[in-house]
């Protein structure tokens, strides 16, 4: 297989490297080839726990094979990110809770793991975009406007509450992802009790008042400010 020598070529090379692999073609094998050529991070557009779901988006993998994949990665000691989507065209709020529920079923068979839900966003060129666009979705008119089209601004009409869907964005960012940024005395100092509020919405799926919003705003205007202080703290 040629991924199979390409690890081996990264192995000579001895550095660190990342991957966004289909979960659906990951084996045991793959695992340890990973690891050995110096693979620290892999991530996984898993999307949705229901077949339904993953036919619609023509993602050509079931639940099974997901299933499958998250016993195999879940051996492993590579930090792993596990991505789930919601706000779909026609999705039911069944489906959305049913989402919420697998992240609390994919932490509990890999702990420790990163499971960020986002928010759909139609983009040119997929599969959805057409439907997307008879569902009633406006694209920037220049390519300008594309610019801060994002997961966190939810610009899909089907959405009934689009604070909802950011805020579930926001706080399985600051929950789940977060956890790699608390390791240092000061970083856990200054942002382990944001860490800590978000787990308790989480678990009690309460998003009432969610102030984290201006919070993660004010985080994407002054970016590189906060990576300085990120930097300096890990020291």
């Amino acid at each position: 297989m040629r991924l199979l020598n390409i690890c081996d070529l990264l192995k000579e090379l001895d550095f660190k490297w990342i991957a966004n692999v289909r979960i659906n073609t990951f084996t045991p094998e793959l695992l340890t080839k990973f690891k050995d050529s110096g693979c620290v991070y892999l991530f996984f557009g898993v999307e949705s726990p229901d077949d339904e779901v993953l036919r619609y988006i023509r993602k050509g993998q079931n639940r099974q094979m997901i299933d499958k994949g998250i016993e195999t990665v879940s051996k492993g000691d590579i930090k792993t990110l596990y991505s789930l989507i919601i706000g779909l065209p026609n999705e039911t709020e069944e489906q959305v809770h049913r989402v919420l529920n697998f992240a609390d079923e994919i932490r509990m068979r890999h702990p420790g793991a990163e499971v960020p839900i986002q928010p759909y966003v139609p983009l040119p060129g997929t599969l959805l975009y057409e439907e997307a666009i008879k569902a009633g979705f406006e694209p920037p008119k220049t390519l300008e406007g594309w610019k801060n089209f994002t997961n966190d601004e939810i610009a899909t009409p089907w959405v009934k509450n689009p604070k909802l869907l950011n805020a579930i964005y926001i706080n399985t960012f600051l929950a789940f992802r977060y956890e790699r940024f608390l390791k240092s005395f000061w970083s856990g100092l200054m942002f382990g009790p944001l860490n800590k509020l978000s787990v308790w919405r989480w678990k009690n799926r309460n998003f009432n008042f969610f102030f984290e919003r201006y919070l993660y705003l004010s985080y994407k205007r002054m970016g590189w400010l906060f990576i300085l202080l990120g930097k300096l703290l890990r020291k």
